[in-house]
């Protein structure tokens, strides 16, 4: 977690120099501002840094870059200055405040999706300080879909169904719990058995568990059954495509494909491909745009890699290797899902990478 931590007073800025040394010796990416006026030369020397915004900007910046907010002062700073930029709690990042003393710690934003009571528990361990946990989940004791989401690098397909999983379980029903993975155990408060709201661990873009073939699933209500899909980010797509490919093709190429494979698209992690794709600009635009990282991988390095590929004596000749989208997709251990398929001057596949985590 990146965080940013922001002080006001003589006192608060000790209670900060401690927090920023606790962060940055457990390897987090920590930034602290301290007023001009209470800044020791030597807290400059360990990376401290001089306030130069007012706090109003300061949170815009810390929005912007996704970083998580600690205000070591009044609640009241901190819910004034984050108000102009609170927008969505699935990407709103999380923010805490400690009061100078160090007898509170409260989570404001973003207590499950972004980590803020996780953040206040954390400066309550260091500082004694009581974490005031108001999550009517944590509260109660029982299970949070959002905090397994994160927890499990899930993603959540459905907010209104997650929100009706956590209703459903504070008013004492009990919630399903499927999964498509192996190793994958019931967590404790759910019920392997079919329920009215139900979570379900996998790749697919709809329909229902396996397991519940013989079940009537379908409809709304009561009598109904809902599903609430929990994606694991983990699948590599592979790619190959001509020189100059526009964009929207490459985009519309890789959702159709995965749409015709009954994938859900919030699975993907990584574009992968060859490395003289390097400067593909339809490439480089679609991971940016949708948030996929990138990896280019060299035609000895793919050369190398064991398995069973379609080989194409046409990609070849042009690359220097027989299969450029399924190698480039299990370059990082991943096993294939689906095999090359082509079309519009594009090729796809998809490997899925690493063990599903379901805790």
């Amino acid at each position: 977690m990146k965080i940013g931590i922001i002080c006001f007073t003589a006192r608060g800025a000790r209670l900060c120099r401690r927090l920023f040394s606790h962060f940055r010796e457990g390897g987090e990416d920590c930034r602290a501002w301290i007023p001009q006026r209470f800044l020791l030369p030597e807290w400059e020397e360990e990376g401290m840094e001089p306030q130069t915004q007012g706090v109003r900007e300061w949170a815009g910046q810390m929005f912007a870059e996704k970083r998580g907010m600690i205000f070591v002062g009044a609640v009241g700073i901190a819910v004034r200055a984050i108000a102009p930029w609170v927008d969505d709690k699935l990407t709103d990042p999380p923010v805490a405040a400690v009061d100078e003393a160090g007898h509170y710690a409260v989570p404001l934003l973003s207590g499950h999706m972004g980590g803020a009571n996780e953040l206040a528990r954390r400066i309550s361990r260091l500082t004694g300080a009581a974490a005031v946990i108001t999550t009517a989940t944590d509260v109660n004791r029982i299970f949070a879909v959002d905090l397994f989401a994160v927890k499990n690098g899930l993603v959540l397909t459905d907010r209104q169904e997650a929100k009706a999983v956590s209703a459903c379980l504070l008013d004492g029903e009990q919630a399903g719990f499927f999964t498509d993975f192996p190793g994958g155990e019931c967590p404790a408060g759910l019920t392997p058995y079919p329920c009215r709201h139900n979570l379900w661990v996998t790749l697919r873009a709809g329909g229902v568990p396996d397991a519940l073939a013989g079940y009537e699933v379908q409809g709304s209500g009561e009598e109904g059954r809902h599903f609430l899909r929990l994606i694991p980010r983990q699948l590599v797509v592979g790619i190959g495509c001509r020189r100059g490919i526009d964009r929207g093709v490459l985009e519309q190429r890789v959702l159709e494909i995965l749409q015709e494979e009954g994938l859900d698209p919030a699975g993907i992690k990584a574009l992968a491909t060859i490395d003289c794709k390097r400067d593909e600009g339809a490439l480089l635009e679609l991971a940016k745009d949708r948030g996929w990282e990138l990896r280019f991988y060299s035609a000895q390095e793919l050369a190398c890699l064991e398995g069973n590929f379609s080989e194409s004596e046409f990609v070849f000749r042009t690359v220097g290797v027989g299969n450029v989208c399924e190698r480039a997709a299990c370059a990082g251990g991943g096993r294939l899902i689906f095999r090359k398929r082509a079309g519009q001057g594009v090729t796809v596949c998809a490997a899925l990478e690493g063990e599903v985590r379901q805790e």
